[in-house]
């Protein structure tokens, strides 16, 4: 193969890993549209349940300012169900994040999940969207040491 004709193939491979590669990055914008960090702490086991706090830094990626969403935690499990909710965020702007946490009691073997590290915390930003509809997305969160948050 000439010298010329390896350079071209090579620029057509280059070219190619970044067209798909660009192609990747779009998709998993739009798949994550809500990322975190979260923290577990203040935890305490009592039968078949644990009490903890978590803390739940939230970023907004959805393209919109959301106004009154909250955050849900469900079960890890095939048949998700509810645990708990955070309160609602007033305002959460584009591209902003919020600070938040909550106290929940979780089954002990949804726990132990999170603690074998296969299995994160089911995450969920509820909101409306323009016309009215609810919607419920996943959360791409993950485990971190948070620095401490501001004072309010």
């Amino acid at each position: 193969m000439s010298r010329s004709a390896s350079l071209t193939s090579r620029n057509f491979i280059t070219v190619a890993c970044v067209v798909f590669g660009l192609a990747s990055l779009a998709a998993a914008k739009d798949a994550r549209q809500f990322i975190g960090h979260y923290q577990i702490t203040n935890v305490s086991e009592e039968g078949a349940s644990v009490h903890l706090t978590m803390r739940l830094q939230v970023l907004n990626y959805s393209g919109h300012d959301i106004r009154q969403g909250a955050v849900a935690l469900y079960t890890s499990d095939l048949r998700s169900q509810p645990i708990g909710g955070f309160m609602p965020i007033k305002v959460l702007q584009n591209t902003g994040s919020a600070d938040i946490t909550q106290q929940f009691t979780v089954p002990l073997r949804e726990y132990q999940r999170w603690q074998e590290g296969g299995v994160r915390p089911g995450l969920f930003f509820l909101y409306k969207d323009a016309s009215g509809k609810t919607l419920k997305t996943s959360i791409t969160a993950a485990r971190a040491i948070l620095p401490n948050s501001p004072a309010r």
